[in-house]
């Protein structure tokens, strides 16, 4: 196998002619900011031999296939959720539901990765990176599959709002964004999901690793698949994840490749009275998540 390919080559699609039934996969959703790490643990996952990875994050795979209704179907998912508990009279929104979540489902399984579909045939779970606001459908993602597990990767909200302020964002709609993302985050860790905190994979990937294997029931890899892209204060908005490389790293050089030091470079990135406000305003939200 390369130890080095491109993300055109890693990513590629593959449409099957006759799709899979979703349920016939475990569904593993990563929960998690955008802009908050959470490309190496979802690269982690898939590393597994039984993972096979989306090939782009579920909003723009699933509304990706409907370019000029991606706001509209948002609000429709949203209405259906909100209204998902139906009475046996309501067969008009139960029907509704379920064509939705067949739909999305069905979507999903068209937007895999060749690589992982030809490489892992007996694959039993699918993995799907689920960012931001997409939080708030995961009931509708999941209900097609055999089951879901929930990995909810978070930040500290200092680390996670001056990568946002870094990516464009001003610091009110970062604090924002980190207050009602954190929120539904807290939420889908009690239950049962398994919580992860970027800093703490930073310090020890590989007991990380180790106990989110455990969680998932799927074996980890001898070796991971990683992003090649920029960071820090070369880094001044989103990287296109069609631009990289991707690296196959031993899981013992893991420590040398993942910066244990990017939460205090977040930190002192940012002005005293930035630091001050975020954590007046987030403080609550990160106690929520563990911090």
């Amino acid at each position: 196998m390369n130890a080095i390919v491109s993300s055109a080559e890693l990513f590629k699609v593959h449409r099957f002619d006759t799709l899979p039934a979703a349920a016939e996969r475990d569904l593993i959703a990563l929960c998690c900011f955008g802009r908050g790490g959470s490309n190496i643990v979802w690269s982690a996952i898939a590393s597994s031999p039984d993972v096979i990875s989306m090939a782009d994050e579920w909003h723009r795979a699933v509304y990706g296939h409907i370019p000029f209704a991606g706001d509209h179907l948002r609000r429709l998912v949203r209405y259906v959720q909100r209204r998902h508990v139906c009475t046996r009279r309501d067969t008009g929104k139960e029907a509704a539901s379920s064509a939705i979540t067949r739909g999305i489902a069905r979507f999903m399984m068209s937007s895999l990765r060749m690589r992982d579909v030809e490489d892992k045939p007996e694959a039993k779970a699918i993995v799907a990176k689920v960012m931001d606001y997409s939080l708030f459908n995961v009931d509708l993602i999941g209900r097609e599959f055999r089951s879901t597990r929930l990995v909810v990767l978070t930040r500290h909200p200092l680390g996670q709002c001056e990568s946002l302020m870094r990516s464009g964002a001003s610091l009110e709609n970062a604090i924002i964004k980190y207050c009602e993302v954190g929120t539904a985050m807290a939420k889908l860790a009690d239950r049962d999901g398994h919580l992860v905190h970027f800093e703490e994979l930073a310090n020890d990937p590989n007991k990380t690793y180790e106990d989110l294997f455990g969680f998932l029931d799927v074996s980890r890899p001898d070796a991971y698949w990683m992003k090649r892209k920029k960071f820090g204060d070369a880094r001044d908005k989103n990287t296109d994840v069609g631009r990289s490389d991707y690296h196959l790293i031993p899981a013992r050089k893991l420590p040398e490749v993942i910066d244990k030091t990017a939460f205090e470079k977040s930190a002192a990135r940012l002005s005293p009275a930035q630091s001050e406000r975020i954590m007046a305003q987030c403080g609550s939200t990160a106690e929520q998540l563990g911090y």
